[in-house]
């Protein structure tokens, strides 16, 4: 037992407690609710305030008795927020159903007495025992009256269900529970009745028709999992050979790699390879042999350009927890169960309910603490400026925040390492830091010399140097640049005219797509337009249509729907026009059969694509 367990357990509570503020919030003035939620509502943020002191006041040379007993109280206080978290998010959305009867329905799965006073008020009386005999220090004598007032509030306030002189009935089946003996397969048990009688709390033991060859397991990790969930890493350029290498050695890769708790992070300019170094870093830890202990090696790669859960943290949740489930399905037992308990409640409607992203974060962190009680954990996180500058910072200190646990010996590693560019700012303390701009210079050089090592020995011609010096550890701009002197050269332009031009070259990523944007033709603007402006990434016969209509529609306001199949497609002329008209900004990627473009252009290119291609009316 160690205190990571216990500060893991109270990160679980406080989220709980969380959603459940949040969710009182959007029910404040529900009329189909009893008083009791509101009074919830009110009293359990003291659980929060509690927990966050008891954090700060835990000592990590307490002995294993002290902590067994903690944990046994967080664990007691965590399974009632469970349940009262299930109960709130049956009733917070607004629908056809009445909130009490989806109330009743959710009291009914959870079980007889789960009432929301009644658990609110436990978890509030573990907390009371926690501070009282446990963590003194962690509360005044003005807060643990508080808890003991609110204790006694909910210990008096009117039941929210009825319970006294109900019928005892027990509910089998998928449909609803209606009453009586037997009615349309359900089949009910009536039980002594005393008085006059009526239908209060009832437990139910509800069994959803079973998903066809499915597990359990399987229908949860289906839940989890969506298209494209794995292939940005496979999207990414392949690194050049001989490049990359330097970060092995680095002096701050090499203390990331040696600490028991260590965050890093790699940052560099839009286009400088951070992508392309991380895949190279992940792949390297994963090729590396291993000890008994062999790592578990998670990842998720950041896709501005993709779907929304590509670039949104609720997608990178659920991608680990999906790595997580294949390797380690034993620490997802909560989430199977919680996974469970919703497609009870949602019934037929199952597959339109969506998780949240504070419970995946919730699921991920609980599964994160299972499994490093045994194994070490790596985790790579690629490009978190692209799921937004609010996201990029919560996600940086949801890290840093992660690695300023209690540890012991026995608890496995924890690493994280991940890029962003140098914008957003991230606030964070005495973090370890690799400006990839800074050190890939003899990278650049590599991939200079050897695409235009033919040239060189043709011409003698210092262009790849002139290249090198100025490309100020942007990758992205020496490969464009590169690509210019070989389609110039393919041309049989002379050397000096190629130099010359090269000279000319703008010298940041910004002016360069503005330049390539104004110079290109209107075949060009078309299908540059096409590839940034549809709402997802284009399939290769989508691109094609969408091009071949491009001058009879204003697609940004004709109906959905308006592309016409103009003229036959043939994937090998498509992928030619790709790789001649695109001058570098997009590539299609064969395993996906998608057409992305390089990397997002910036604002001002993307304004000069806007209004060269207004030129098209």
């Amino acid at each position: 037992m160690s205190g990571i367990e216990v500060v893991g357990l109270i990160g679980s509570i406080v989220g709980i407690v969380q959603f459940i503020g949040e969710a009182s919030k959007a029910i404040k003035n529900a009329k189909d609710l009893p008083d009791a939620f509101q009074e919830v509502g009110d009293k359990i943020p003291l659980v929060r305030h509690t927990l966050h002191n008891v954090e700060k006041h835990i000592d990590d040379e307490a002995g294993q008795g002290a902590y067994q007993d903690i944990k046994t109280i967080l664990e007691s206080c965590n399974e009632k927020g469970r349940q009262l978290e299930r109960i709130f998010d049956a009733v917070a959305p607004s629908g056809k159903t009445s909130r009490i009867k989806r109330y009743a329905l959710a009291v009914k799965i959870l079980g007889k007495g789960k009432l929301v006073e009644v658990l609110a008020k436990g978890m509030i009386e573990d907390v009371h025992l926690l501070v009282l005999n446990h963590a003194a220090r962690a509360a005044t004598g003005d807060q643990i009256a508080k808890l003991a007032n609110a204790i006694q509030k909910l210990s008096d306030i009117e039941p929210s269900l009825p319970e006294e002189d109900s019928i005892g009935q027990i509910h089998y089946g998928s449909g609803d529970n209606v009453a009586g003996n037997k009615y349309g397969g359900n089949h009910n048990e009536i039980k002594e009745i005393h008085g006059n009688p009526y239908f209060g709390n009832v437990t139910q033991h509800v069994h959803p028709e079973p998903k066809a060859g499915l597990s359990r397991s399987q229908r949860c990790l289906k839940s989890l999992a969506f298209g494209g969930m794995d292939n940005r890493p496979s999207e990414i350029k392949t690194e050049a050979a001989g490049t990359c290498r330097w970060l092995l050695q680095h002096k701050e890769f090499q203390k990331w790699k040696s600490r028991d708790q260590s965050l890093l992070w790699i940052k560099g300019k839009p286009g400088s390879g951070k992508s392309i170094l991380l895949r190279y870093a992940r792949d390297n830890i994963i090729a590396t042999p291993k000890d008994k202990f062999e790592p578990l090696v998670l990842s998720f790669f950041f896709h501005g350009r993709g779907t929304e859960l590509q670039k949104t943290p609720e997608g990178m949740f659920r991608s680990l927890l999906c790595q997580i489930q294949s390797e380690f399905p034993k620490a997802l037992k909560a989430l199977e169960s919680a996974f469970e308990w919703q497609e009870a409640v949602s019934g037929k409607n199952s597959d339109d309910w969506q998780w949240r992203t504070s419970e995946l974060r919730q699921y991920f962190h609980s599964s994160l603490w299972q499994v490093l009680k045994t194994h070490p954990v790596q985790l790579f996180v690629d490009a978190l400026d692209e799921c937004g500058e609010e996201n990029a910072q919560s996600l940086a200190e949801e890290f840093s925040s992660l690695l300023q646990r209690p540890s012991k010996a026995h608890t496995k590693q924890l690493q994280i390492c991940f890029t962003c560019r140098h914008y957003p700012i991230l606030n964070l303390r005495s973090v370890p830091e690799i400006c990839i701009d800074k050190e890939n210079q003899g990278d650049i050089a590599l991939f200079v010399e050897t695409q235009l090592s033919s040239f060189h020995e043709r011409t003698g011609s210092t262009v790849a140097e002139y290249i090198s010096d100025h490309a100020e550890g942007v990758f992205l701009w020496a490969f464009l640049v590169v690509k210019k002197v070989l389609d110039l050269d393919r041309q049989h332009t002379a050397s000096e005219i190629i130099e010359a031009e090269v000279r000319k070259v703008p010298q940041t990523l910004d002016e360069l797509y503005i330049e390539m944007v104004q110079k290109m033709d209107q075949h060009s603007i078309a299908l540059t337009e096409c590839i940034c402006f549809a709402l997802r990434p284009l399939s290769l016969e989508e691109l094609h249509y969408a091009i071949a209509n491009y001058y009879d529609y204003d697609f940004r306001s004709s109906p959905e729907g308006a592309i016409q199949e103009k003229k036959p497609y043939r994937g090998a002329a498509m992928l030619n026009d790709i790789q001649i008209l695109s001058c570098g900004l997009a590539e299609h990627k064969p395993h996906s059969d998608v057409v992305h473009s390089r990397t997002l252009p910036a604002f001002d290119g993307l304004s000069a694509l806007l209004s060269r291609g207004g030129e098209k009316v």
